[in-house]
């Protein structure tokens, strides 16, 4: 969870510098970078989610 937390984190970074710059590439890049954040954070609602299975079961 550490390490997607920290890919979100960068991922952000990234789109706010892509946000900056003016151009098409620019524009495509930032599409990309919004799609890999979307994964991300679905990745991380996973994670938590199997977190909180494991937490729920009495042995863990």
């Amino acid at each position: 969870m550490e390490q997607v937390d920290a890919s979100i984190e960068r991922y952000l970074a990234m789109l706010d510098t892509a946000d900056r710059q003016e151009s098409e590439f620019a524009e495509v890049r930032t599409n990309r970078l919004a799609e890999r954040l979307k994964a991300l954070r679905r990745q991380m609602r996973d994670l938590k989610a199997m977190e909180q299975a494991v937490q729920s079961v009495p042995d863990r």
